[in-house]
């Protein structure tokens, strides 16, 4: 039966393949521009009616069913990515459609609020549960997240970890009390210009080789 429901769909649906698994069907509404995607789950994908939307790939109930807008984008787990490339998301930035692309969502309800964020990697239950439109981003960690909706370059590795400011990298949470790199043998090197330390201490490199503490 799996075999003739896919079969079904690449015939009907331009390569697209709508699978449910629940009493509650999958609906899909789209036109000729949804191509190339695959959602296996109890879904409405978008009851508006996919957009423009390609190659994307959701597993999982709830997985992308928001889905209008946007290409690309891989989710697997309840509810991941449940926001991406909703109704409102079809307006023109700078001239180009702000729509949800290029994320990549593993985790039941993963980045399930990112709605036309781009580029995202979120892996863990409930990671990037607040950022909203952010991009850029990678959360690692059960519940590892950003503080507000847009969230820009945020790094989070860790259960818990929260990136409170953007274009920055946390890696654990305050119970973690060391950071080693290349294992603990202290076998690599960190590349920086400056560390701060506790108390508003520093330590820093200026010209020739100077090193102030």
């Amino acid at each position: 039966i799996t075999i003739c429901v896919i079969l079904f769909g690449f015939t009907l649906n331009s390569q697209n393949v709508a699978i449910s698994d629940k009493s509650a069907s999958l609906s899909w509404t789209q036109n000729a521009q949804l191509t190339n995607s695959i959602i296996i789950g109890a879904n409405t994908v978008n009851t508006a009616g996919a957009t423009d939307a390609s190659q994307n790939v959701g597993i999982g109930i709830l997985a992308l069913d928001n889905l209008k807008f946007g290409d690309n984008n891989t989710v697997l787990g309840y509810k991941a990515g449940t926001a991406i490339g909703g109704a409102n998301n079809g307006s023109v930035l700078g001239g180009q459609l702000d729509s949800g692309s290029g994320n990549t969502l593993i985790g039941r309800a993963a980045g399930y609020q990112i709605g036309a964020g781009e580029f995202n990697t979120v892996v863990g239950n409930q990671a990037g549960g607040l950022v909203i439109g952010g991009d850029y981003n990678t959360f690692i960690g059960s519940g590892a997240k950003g503080d507000d909706g847009n969230s820009q370059g945020r790094i989070g590795i860790g259960q818990g970890v929260e990136v409170t400011a953007d274009n920055t990298a946390v890696i654990g949470k305050s119970t973690v009390t060391k950071v080693y790199f290349g294992s603990e043998s202290y076998a690599a090197t960190l590349y920086a210009t400056g560390i701060n330390l506790e108390n508003d201490e520093t330590i820093t490199n200026t010209t020739d080789g100077t090193v102030v503490v």
